[in-house]
C-alpha cells in the first residue's frame, strides 16, 4: 500500500521523521517529499560539455575539442526533451564566459576575445569583450562590444545581469581585487559606475526587478540612482555560494555546506524571509555542488561531483509529481550524519522506485555559531574519507535523545554520539544478532565475526556497522618485546620501562597522555556487558600518576625553539627518540608505510593500547553505525538494505585496491583481495607491502576484540578529575576513586 507523507521544515520540527503510515500509534509524523526533488542525470550524448549558463528553460553548454587548433562549439540543452541544438555564429577563437537572461526572453552569450596581435600568453587580457544576443528561436541577432572605458577583467557567469528596463549591471575587479559596479545603457555605453565590495560572488535579478549582489556572504541591493550598495540585513545560510534570478520567489540562492546543515537551494521572499526548497542530500546529491542554475519553470540545473563514487555530471532537479510522491518512506535520523552514510543512502534511493529513505539531521535545526558543539568531540568523529563528520551540536543532540526517549522514533537511527545502552534498555532498538544468524545471505565464515561480537551488549547486537578502521600503536620490538594484548598493569610496566631519554609519544604532554591513555583508553576500564567500570584499579591510578608527572603542552611549547625542536625530533623513531607510533589503519598499505617508512628496516610490534577484552590491544571503530528501532514497520526493507551494504558488491567498493581505500571491509574474502592489492602496483616512495606484512595485518584483524566507542560524558568526568589531580587538589588515588564513583553512578542511570 502506498502512503503519502508531509515534509516538515527542519527549523520548525519539534519531533522526528518516523516513516510511519497513517494510523500508527505514538508521536508519529506524516511527511511528504517537498524538499526532495527528482534528480535526473543529463544525458550528454557522448559529449564532454561544460554548462555555461541557464536561459529560457534550458542551458547553454560549451563543447571544446583540444587539438592543433582549439575548437569551441555551443549548444542549447532543452531540459524538457533532453535535446541539444547547436548555436550558430560561434567564433571558435573566442573564450566563452557565461550567459545572461534578458527580460524579453532573449539571452546573451558573453565572450572574452583574444587580441591576436599580442604574444600568446597575453592574448586573453580581458579587455576585449563581446555579448552575442540570441532570440527565442536560438538565432543570432546581433553582437554588442563592451566599451574600452570599462577597465575590468573577464566576463563570467554571474557578473553581468540585465534589468527589466534594459539596463546592464556589470561587476568587475582590478588587479588588487577591488570591485567596481558599472551600470550600462541598453547599447552597453557607460551610464555610471561606483565602488563595490571586493570579491562579489554573483549578481542576480529579483522577480520585483531589483538587482542584488552577493559579496562575502552578505546580500546587498543595488541602488542604481544613488550609486551605492544597500545592505538587506538578510542572514543567509552558511557558505551561500551564489544567488540566482528569482521567478516564483524574489530570489534564489544556493548553499553547499553539509557540515553546517545548510546544503540546499532556498527561495527568498520580497520581505527577506526565505525557506528551503531543495535539500541536496534528500534529492540524491551527496557530494560537492559546483554550480547551480535556476530556470523559469521552477527547476534547477546542477553540476554535482562526488569523488567517492566517481559521480561527476549535470543533473536536473525538479519537483516530484504527485504520483512520484506515492512511495513507501523509510526514515533515518541522527545528529551530524556521516557523509559516507549520506552517500550510501543516496545510492540506495537512486536504485529504488517504490520506496525512499528520507534523512533528518538534527544538526540542521540549529545555525552554526561556532561554540555550540559538544566539547572535544571532533577528534572522535573522524570520517575515513579524510574529512570530518559534522560534530553534534549540544541542543541538537539533546533534542534527539529526548525525542527518542519519549517514543518519537525513525525507522533507522544513526547511532554516532548516542547512548546505545540507554536506548537499548528502553526497548527502542531491535536486536539484529538473531537476524544475522537466520539470514542465508550472511555467511559467518566470510565475515569477521569477532568485530560483530565486540559490538554486542549482553549478547544483543543493537547497532551494526559496514566498514571499519583500526586504531593501534607500534614500537620497536627491541624495546617492548613481542607481546600483544597487555592488561593496564602490564601496559604501565611497558611504559615505565621506556629507556631514559626516549619519549613515550612524539609530543608527550599531559594533554596527549589524557587523549591517548586516559579518556582514549576508557574502554579498557568499562565492561560493556555488565555496565560496570574499574577506574579505581591500580593500572588506571598508575596511568594518572604517570600523566601528572608530564608537562602541559603550554610548558612544552614555552618558546618557538621548543616548538620547532619537538616538531623536528618528535617523530624520529629510527634514532630512538620516541617509543610509540600511534596511528590508524584505514587501508592495508598503511601497515607497511608505518613499519617500513617510519621505523625503517627493523622488527616492530603492534602493542596497541591497554586491553581488557582478551584481544591484541588494537581497537576497531566502525565508519558509522545504524540501528533499527523496535517500532519500525519497515523492518524487512531496512534489513534488505543492510544486507546489501554487507554484500560482496558493496564490500568490494570499501577497499578496491589496498592503496586508496579509506576504511576496511568486514568480509574476509574482500579483505584478502585488498591485502593482495597492497603488495602490487607501488604508488609511493615506501613501495609495495610484502606478503609477510599483510599476513601480520590479517592475523591482527582476526584477533581484534576491543570495540572503540567514546562516551563523551565519561570523557568529561575523567578530564575534570584528572585536571584536579594535576593541579595538586587531589592525589591520583583520590582522582581515580572520584572517577570510579561518578562513572558508576552514570552507568547505573543508563540501565
Amino acid at each position: 500500500m502506498f502512503r503519502k507523507m508531509v515534509i516538515v521544515c527542519a527549523a520548525a520540527a519539534a519531533v522526528l521523521l518516523t516513516g510511519c503510515a497513517r494510523g500508527r500509534t505514538g508521536a508519529m509524523l506524516e511527511v511528504d517529499l517537498s524538499q526532495s526533488y527528482a534528480c535526473e542525470e543529463v544525458e550528454m550524448q557522448g559529449m564532454r560539455v561544460y554548462a555555461v549558463g541557464a536561459v529560457n528553460g534550458g542551458a547553454v553548454m560549451s563543447h571544446t575539442r583540444q587539438s592543433a587548433k582549439q575548437s569551441l562549439r555551443l549548444f542549447f540543452y532543452n531540459t524538457e526533451d533532453g535535446s541539444f541544438t547547436e548555436l550558430e555564429g560561434v567564433d571558435s577563437d573566442r573564450n566563452v564566459g557565461g550567459t545572461v537572461q534578458l527580460p524579453d526572453g532573449r539571452f546573451g552569450v558573453m565572450y572574452n576575445v583574444p587580441d591576436k596581435s599580442k604574444p600568446l600568453a597575453e592574448r586573453y587580457d580581458g579587455k576585449l569583450r563581446v555579448l552575442a544576443i540570441y532570440n527565442k528561436d536560438l538565432e543570432l541577432e546581433e553582437e554588442r562590444w563592451f566599451p574600452d572605458e570599462i577597465p575590468a577583467g573577464w566576463l563570467s557567469d554571474g557578473n553581468l545581469v540585465a534589468d527589466q528596463e534594459g539596463n546592464w549591471y556589470y561587476y568587475g575587479t582590478d588587479e588588487e581585487g577591488f570591485g567596481t559596479l558599472y551600470i550600462l545603457n541598453e547599447d552597453l555605453t557607460l551610464r555610471k559606475s561606483f565602488p563595490s565590495e571586493k570579491y562579489a560572488a554573483s549578481l542576480a535579478l529579483g522577480s520585483s526587478g531589483q538587482v542584488y549582489q552577493l559579496s562575502a556572504g552578505l546580500l546587498y541591493k543595488i541602488d542604481a540612482e544613488a550609486g551605492k550598495l544597500v545592505e538587506t540585513g538578510v542572514e543567509l545560510p552558511g557558505n551561500t555560494q551564489s544567488i540566482m534570478n528569482g521567478y516564483d520567489y524574489e530570489l534564489y540562492f544556493s548553499s553547499n555546506n553539509a557540515g553546517e546543515g545548510s546544503d540546499g537551494i532556498y527561495g527568498m521572499n520580497a520581505d527577506g524571509s526565505y525557506e528551503k526548497i531543495v535539500d541536496y542530500a534528500n534529492s540524491d546529491l551527496p557530494g560537492s555542488i559546483f554550480n547551480v542554475m535556476g530556470l523559469p519553470d521552477g527547476t534547477f540545473f546542477v553540476w554535482h561531483n562526488d569523488n567517492e563514487y566517481n559521480d561527476d555530471g549535470y543533473f536536473r532537479l525538479r519537483p516530484r509529481t504527485e504520483e512520484e510522491q506515492k512511495v513507501e518512506v523509510i526514515s533515518l535520523a541522527g545528529v551530524g550524519l556521516n557523509p559516507q552514510l549520506v552517500r550510501e543512502v543516496c545510492q540506495y534511493n537512486r536504485s529504488q522506485t517504490e520506496r525512499r529513505i528520507v534523512m533528518k539531521d538534527y544538526n540542521k535545526d540549529y545555525p552554526d555559531t561556532g561554540d555550540d558543539y559538544e566539547p572535544s568531540v571532533r577528534e572522535a568523529t573522524y570520517v575515513f574519507d579524510y574529512s570530518f563528520s559534522p560534530a553534534p551540536k549540544k541542543q541538537a543532540l539533546e533534542d534527539f535523545k529526548n525525542d527518542l526517549l519519549s517514543g518519537t522514533v525513525p525507522d533507522i537511527i544513526a547511532m554516532d554520539h548516542l547512548p546505545v545502552r540507554q536506548l537499548a534498555n528502553k526497548g527502542l532498538l531491535t536486536d539484529m544478532a538473531p537476524m544475522l544468524e537466520e539470514d542465508e545471505r550472511f555467511d559467518e565464515e566470510d565475515f569477521y565475526m569477532n568485530l560483530f561480537d565486540g559490538m554486542k551488549m549482553n549478547g544483543k547486537l543493537n547497532s551494526i556497522g559496514f566498514s571499519f578502521i583500526i586504531r593501534t600503536a607500534m614500537a620497536k620490538t627491541e624495546f617492548v618485546g613481542m607481546k600483544q594484548g597487555r592488561s593496564p598493569e602490564e601496559y604501565m610496566d611497558m611504559l615505565q620501562s621506556t629507556p631514559e631519554g626516549m619519549h613515550i609519544l612524539p609530543v608527550t604532554s599531559q594533554e596527549t597522555m589524557i587523549d591517548t591513555f586516559l579518556t582514549g583508553s576508557q574502554g579498557a576500564f568499562i565492561d560493556r556487558n555488565t555496565a560496570t567500570c574499574s577506574f579505581d584499579s591500580q593500572g588506571f591510578v598508575r596511568l594518572l600518576e604517570l600523566t601528572a608527572a608530564m608537562q602541559s603542552s603550554d610548558e612544552l611549547y614555552s618558546n618557538d625553539e621548543d616548538y620547532w625542536k619537538m616538531a623536528e625530533f618528535g617523530y624520529d623513531y629510527q634514532s630512538n627518540h620516541t617509543l610509540l607510533d600511534t596511528f590508524q589503519i584505514a587501508k592495508p598499505i598503511t601497515y607497511h608505510e608505518e613499519a617500513f617508512g617510519i621505523f625503517g628496516r627493523t622488527d616492530v610490534t603492534l602493542v596497541g593500547y591497554p586491553e581488557s577484552s582478551g584481544g591484541n590491544g588494537g581497537r576497531y571503530q566502525m565508519n558509522y553505525t545504524l540501528a533499527i528501532t523496535s517500532q519500525s514497520k519497515e523492518l524487512e526493507p531496512v534489513w534488505d538494505w543492510f544486507m546489501e551494504e554487507l554484500g560482496t558488491q558493496k564490500q568490494s567498493k570499501v577497499c578496491p585496491d589496498g592503496w586508496g581505500a579509506n576504511s576496511l571491509p568486514l568480509r574476509r574474502s574482500t579483505m584478502a583481495n585488498c591485502l593482495k592489492a597492497a603488495t602490487q602496483g607501488a604508488m609511493r616512495s615506501s613501495g609495495n607491502a610484502n606478503e609477510i606484512e599483510m599476513e601480520i595485518l590479517a592475523d591482527y584483524i582476526e584477533n581484534l576484540r576491543m570495540y572503540y566507542e567514546q562516551d563523551q560524558f565519561i570523557t568529561n568526568i575523567i578530564t575534570e578529575e584528572a585536571e584536579k589531580c594535576f593541579a595538586g587538589d587531589q592525589t591520583a588515588e583520590q582522582a581515580a576513586q572520584m572517577i570510579q564513583s561518578r562513572c558508576t553512578l552514570y552507568l547505573s542511570e543508563l540501565q
